[in-house]
């Protein structure tokens, strides 16, 4: 990606955090709106950055990057945003159940769902998926559900959050939005070491509880490492996950160039999904869905 160099002057380079960020993001594609609430888990990142470079303050370290273009992709591997849970929006995944994985079983036809969870992260998006579509096959004939309901394909740039997703190995809190059936049905229970509360005195330490991922939802999942930024997967799906991601932290040019990508990876009777809080940008494009809910889009019929 082609950056723009500022002017070579000590009075324009930002002192603060948040100048910082809003001068470096907009050269990544990014947008400073997106990061106003997570930030501090990205300036985390960039101030341990900083200190491996051996830079003092933010202008230091914007100087540096103007010295080294490699760095930049240090930089941008530090605006991840590494925040998810199982069922995240819990009115959208009780819609995929009843209603949209029903659809896409019935049309794809004893043929597994194609399913791309974008940007997985550690994973919860992509097993809730895989879940929930396992869940409307349970509903539906048996003839019409193959032995395996769908395929989840599932992908981030971060090697480290696919190796943790590929653990399946989660704390109590991701599975906050699960119901005390799907933890009991989809989870296996298992105790690791005791934790410490040294900062509650007078409370006993706690054994620490994990939840795993049980396998036949494991064996519906594979995770690959792709940064959507550069390719898209060599494949077309029926349902696209696209949340919390390209829609609030690209800029709008990157957007739209996004979802011409997206609309040609798409069956035409697919399904896309996007943040609660997201919207589509104004393009040509966007006039091929049709809005479903607040964060679900169908393709359009051609013939309409």
């Amino acid at each position: 990606m082609a950056r723009e160099r500022p002017v070579k002057s000590d009075d324009v380079y930002p002192e603060s955090a948040v100048g910082f960020l809003q001068w470096a993001l907009p050269k990544l594609g990014y947008r400073w709106s997106g990061y106003r609430k997570p930030r501090r888990q990205v300036l985390r990142r960039i101030r341990n950055r900083m200190a491996d470079t051996g830079c003092t303050s933010y202008a230091d370290y914007a100087r540096y990057l103007e010295r080294n273009s490699d760095e930049w992709e240090f930089l941008d591997a530090s605006c991840d945003i590494t925040i998810s849970r199982f069922f995240r929006d819990r009115k959208l995944w009780d819609n995929l159940r009843d209603h949209v994985f029903p659809e896409l079983i019935s049309l794809r036809w004893q043929e597994p769902v194609r399913i791309w969870s974008a940007g997985c992260c550690n994973g919860e998006e992509a097993y809730s998926a895989a879940i929930m579509l396992m869940e409307s096959a349970e509903g539906t004939a048996s003839r019409t559900v193959p032995d395996v309901p769908g395929r989840v394909l599932a992908t981030d740039r971060n090697p480290e959050v696919l190796h943790r997703a590929e653990s399946a190995l989660y704390d109590t809190g991701s599975l906050k939005e699960a119901t005390c059936e799907e933890k009991q049905k989809w989870f296996e229970i298992e105790t690791g070491g005791i934790e410490s509360r040294v900062d509650e005195p007078g409370h006993p330490d706690s054994v620490s509880i994990k939840h795993r991922v049980r396998p036949e939802v494991r064996r519906l999942v594979t995770f690959r490492q792709h940064d959507i930024s550069r390719t898209m997967p060599d494949d077309r799906f029926d349902i696209i996950f696209c949340r919390n991601l390209v829609f609030t932290y690209f800029t709008t040019e990157r957007q739209i160039t996004f979802l011409e990508s997206l609309y040609r990876h798409m069956e035409t009777h697919g399904y896309l999904i996007i943040g609660a809080h997201e919207q589509l940008p104004d393009c040509r494009t966007k006039t091929r869905f049709q809005k479903k809910m607040a964060y679900s889009y169908k393709m359009r019929d051609p013939q309409e």
